[in-house]
């Protein structure tokens, strides 16, 4: 998918660094992390692909052997405590991508594209953290046959979703695109319906929702079974966010239409009963990998450094009216990430 693809062909001309957003009356600025940076001694630079928050802690995942300031390995994955970063085991081992990172039942998982963890057996494109060690999911049939792109908890149960079109890996049409995880075995959810790959899922009002090389957005309506809401996308749906105070799905990606005619700025937000693009939809497709709500406002990674003409740079907001950069100058590289933390 265009997604994966395009992080993968730039990685080797980007240095992806963390910052901190700090909000300081009206004015916003980037800090760095200083000599905690995230970096790699030799060879291609390091990538940040996800990161996921909880117990006071920001998990970092991605490529190429991640290292901190100190030069400890991190082998593509870490937590930073707010003061340091921690390694998680021996982390992966290896160049491998890490896609997407999160937490069920107080383990750590990563999903990405990758033949094991730390020469763990049965942890391809999939693996959790114990807290001491990396382990195999427990379950009856395998692993992913591709790459794990997204996860998200639903109805008690971990929803995975990717490029995979079987479990186990070497099968044919079994489980594809999507399967839940209910910590001792995978369950079938998808009876065909969807037949892409999955590039995002999120909660949203109890429902669980997936979005990815289609284009519809669409809504898991139990018994295998899914369905589409809304109207038609022009495009494909590459990430979503929940707004718990608007009560707003927002969905992005590389579309310029949604619910077949309104346009919109490769983003917009559904209500659960009805479309709202935002922006206008003029000028080049500028896609949209990711989303962040921070303060109040909708912040994107794009693709291209324009919007309907206004220079943002990588990394945008949207004010309610206009685009702008999200910070002052803009960022000029790619943003693979966004998460608010502390």
């Amino acid at each position: 998918p265009l997604k994966k693809h395009y992080i993968c062909n730039m990685k080797k001309i980007l240095s992806i660094l963390l910052f901190i957003l700090v909000t300081n009356g009206f004015s916003q600025y980037f800090i760095p992390f200083g000599e905690d940076s995230l970096y790699r001694p030799s060879g291609w630079y390091p990538v940040v692909g996800d990161m996921y928050t909880g117990d006071n802690s920001l998990y970092v995942c991605g490529n190429n052997g991640i290292v901190y300031g100190s030069g400890i390995l991190l082998n593509e994955i870490g937590r930073w405590d707010g003061n340091n970063w921690n390694a998680l085991g021996n982390g992966m081992g290896g160049t491998n991508w890490v896609f997407s990172i999160t937490k069920y039942n107080n383990k750590i998982y990563i999903g990405g594209n990758f033949n094991d963890i730390d020469d763990i057996s049965n942890t391809e494109n999939i693996g959790r953290f114990n807290g001491t060690t990396w382990e195999a999911l427990p379950n009856t049939y395998g692993c992913p046959n591709s790459d794990v792109y997204d996860m998200v908890v639903w109805d008690n149960k971990l929803i995975i979703g990717g490029g995979f079109n079987a479990i186990p890996s070497g099968g044919s049409y079994n489980m594809p695109y999507v399967v839940a995880y209910d910590g001792t075995d995978y369950i079938d959810i998808n009876d065909e319906e969807i037949y892409s790959n999955i590039e995002a899922l999120a909660t949203f009002n109890g429902e669980l929702y997936a979005g990815g090389t289609w284009s519809t957005l669409r809504k898991y309506i139990g018994n295998k079974h899914w369905e589409d809401v809304g109207g038609g996308l022009s495009s494909y749906v590459y990430d979503m966010l929940v707004d718990t105070f608007n009560n707003f799905l927002y969905v992005s990606g590389s579309f310029k239409i949604v619910d077949d005619s309104i346009p919109c700025d490769e983003v917009a937000f559904w209500d659960g009963y009805k479309w709202t693009g935002i922006g206008a939809g003029e000028g080049s497709i500028n896609i949209v990998q990711n989303l962040g709500l921070y303060k109040g406002e909708i912040y994107t990674s794009r693709g291209l450094d324009t919007i309907s003409g206004v220079y943002t740079g990588k990394f945008a907001k949207w004010d309610g009216t206009t685009w702008e950069p999200g910070v002052p100058g803009g960022i000029k590289f790619q943003v693979n990430s966004l998460a608010v933390y502390n």
